[in-house]
């Protein structure tokens, strides 16, 4: 239970008193659907309690969301709003798999001390009889039989890791993945300066060489929080995007398996990462479940679609730093550790600079943080993916390096002394989420009884490997390749096109090529599109290969289609023998999606058609 307390001091200088408000709460509450009979709405609703209870001076919270409304009592300003606004609290007894993992930890230390308890009465006992035999005698322990050793850290419990026997903590380490959604490794360094630092302070290692591997935030996710590529998951659990996500095997779930607290938190509800043009989820996926707070924020600020700057006097990145923060403490208090996956997408998904602005949340927010047990991973999906710095060839860098740092606590750095040095060669070689899927993996592998995490099972019963990816904990090949890595050749960033003239012949079909290849799956809804112009164009002088005697060229092109001025990138291969030429990975749209796409709901298709009037 937590207790909210209302600030005496603001309700005075306010001009109010105790007598003078009343104040009351309705929590907000998930609406639930049952898994055989669902709609695309599942993870979408939410109600609020009928009743708004009454609060005191401190109140006992039975309810994780809820929003707050104080009124006054008198005339002539009965009845006036005076506060209004929401509240986030992690619940440690939120549901009875929370108390069974809290209960499980404390069974666990309990019997830790126990037997520490026990092995100190074997010890005394042996040293004991030591001193009361003869000096003649044969020593009962000569310091060669280590069941009568008696550990410097009764902190401490052993595993066997490998050839060694390893001193592990009581309880895991916490697990938090911060991911700051269209945040290229060069945009962090120009816009969040103070943060940077600190990172740098504490020693977290930036990989420079971390790499996309799909056009926006969910093949990226998919790939560190399930291990495959969209298209292995499309056969697996996810076969459209009606389809609930709760049977993917995404990892949080084996984290719960090792009794971790779960959480999984974004900031804007209607581009979620696992909501966009999709159902999400029918039952709740983690333990901690921030989509029905954000929900109750945005349904009270209807005129605010997608974005929202504020909640309160706070902005919505603080409201979740002190969400995480409180997951956190609450967690540290009851000696159990928690995985937290949090996504926020408005600071820098809709700005290139506007980071810029909540640089110094973002430190004292990590400053506060006691990081001396969890393994923190500050991360993005991809770079700025629109606009004129898209259009520029160092933009179309920056979009295909997101930013990624890994901290590890010194004592775990004491526990495993290869980590750290293999994540600092890694840090400078190429490296993608599917890598760090693998990685979190090694953490389960390490620290709970977790021993693998099996391939998963197609619809069809076939075994779908994980084929790529390696933890970051070991070194990474510095040979290796972008397909080594799951990275596709039009998001490999090893090679920089070398420009060329836009009304180059090789340029011009490439785009029209490309153009052909977009029309082949638009809908009848959608008007067919042209070529308006070339904007730019480059040749990967060192991917030029042969096949079958003929040489193979990949060119880069990006081009304005009619109508709708939409710009797209496209990787496109031509055969010179065959004198054909053919589009290679995804088409990248690269500006915003600002006419009406209502008649497509597909996240694929709407950045690709322009809707014909009905």
């Amino acid at each position: 239970m937590k207790n909210l307390k209302i600030n005496l001091t603001a309700l005075y200088e306010s001009g109010y008193s105790l007598n003078s408000v009343s104040c009351c709460y309705r929590a907000i509450e998930r609406v639930h659907q049952s898994p055989d009979h669902y709609n695309e709405y599942a993870d979408l609703q939410i109600i609020f309690s009928q009743t708004c209870k009454p609060m005191d001076v401190v109140t006992n919270l039975e309810d994780e969301f809820i929003r707050v409304i104080c009124t006054s009592k008198y005339y002539p300003w009965s009845g006036d709003v005076v506060y209004r606004s929401f509240h986030a609290v992690p619940l440690p007894n939120r549901s009875s798999r929370t108390i069974e993992k809290l209960f499980y930890w404390k069974k666990h230390l309990s019997d830790i001390k126990h037997k520490n308890s026990q092995n100190v009465e074997k010890s005394h006992s042996v040293r004991l009889e030591n001193n009361s035999t003869t000096s003649n005698s044969v020593p009962v322990n000569s310091g060669n039989d280590p069941s009568h050793k008696l550990s410097s850290q009764q902190n401490v419990v052993e595993k066997d890791s490998g050839s060694q026997n390893t001193k592990l903590p009581k309880v895991p380490p916490n697990v938090v993945l911060l991911g700051i959604d269209s945040m290229s490794r060069l945009s962090f360094q120009r816009n969040m300066k103070k943060t940077r630092q600190y990172l740098q302070e504490i020693g977290a290692v930036e990989m420079l060489g971390y790499t996309k591997v799909g056009e926006n935030t969910f093949p990226n996710a998919v790939a560190f929080i399930s291990g495959y590529q969209v298209q292995d998951l499309t056969k697996i659990c996810f076969f459209s995007q009606n389809t609930r996500q709760d049977l993917c095997p995404f990892l949080w779930k084996k984290f719960s398996e090792a009794n971790y607290l779960t959480a999984l938190i974004e900031d804007v509800p209607l581009l979620a990462t696992y909501n966009y043009f999709k159902t999400g989820f029918v039952e709740q996926p983690t333990d901690y479940y921030f989509r029905p707070y954000m929900l109750g924020v945005h349904y009270h600020s209807p005129s605010v679609l997608f974005s929202l700057d504020c909640i309160g006097s706070n902005t919505v990145d603080e409201t979740i730093h002190k969400y995480i923060g409180d997951l956190l403490s609450m967690s540290a208090r009851n000696e159990t550790p928690v995985f937290i996956y949090t996504w926020l997408t408005n600071l820098a998904h809709g700005d290139l600079n506007a980071a810029r602005h909540a640089d110094e949340s973002y430190l004292q927010f990590l400053k506060s943080l006691d990081l001396s047990n969890t393994i923190l991973f500050f991360m993005s999906d991809h770079g700025y993916r629109y606009g004129m710095i898209r259009e520029t060839f160092p933009g179309w860098q920056e979009d295909k390096l997101p930013n990624m740092w890994v901290h590890i606590p010194k004592n775990i750095q004491k526990q495993f002394p290869t980590w750290l040095p293999s994540i600092e060669k890694n840090s400078v070689r190429l490296t993608s989420p599917l890598d760090l899927y693998k990685t979190l993996v090694h953490i389960l592998n390490t620290f709970t009884t977790i021993k693998n995490v099996p391939d998963s099972k197609s619809f069809q019963g076939d075994v779908i490997p994980r084929k790529l990816g390696q933890t970051l904990f070991e070194e990474v090949p510095l040979t290796r390749k972008c397909p080594e890595a799951g990275i596709s050749e039009n998001f490999c960033a090893c090679v920089a096109p070398r420009r060329l003239p836009t009304n180059n012949s090789n340029i011009i079909a490439a785009a029209k090529t490309a153009i052909v290849h977009i029309n082949e799956q638009l809908p009848k809804v959608c008007a067919k599109l042209t070529l308006h112009k070339v904007t730019a164009g480059g040749i990967m002088d060192d991917t030029e290969h042969s096949i079958n005697g003929s040489s193979i060229v990949t060119y880069v092109v990006a081009f304005e289609t009619t109508p709708g001025e939409f710009l797209f990138e496209a990787t496109v291969e031509s055969d010179a023998k065959l004198q054909s030429y053919s589009v290679v990975g995804e088409l990248l749209r690269m500006n915003k999606i600002t006419t009406d796409v209502s008649c497509v709901k597909n996240d694929f298709l709407e950045k690709f058609c322009f809707c014909l009037a009905t």
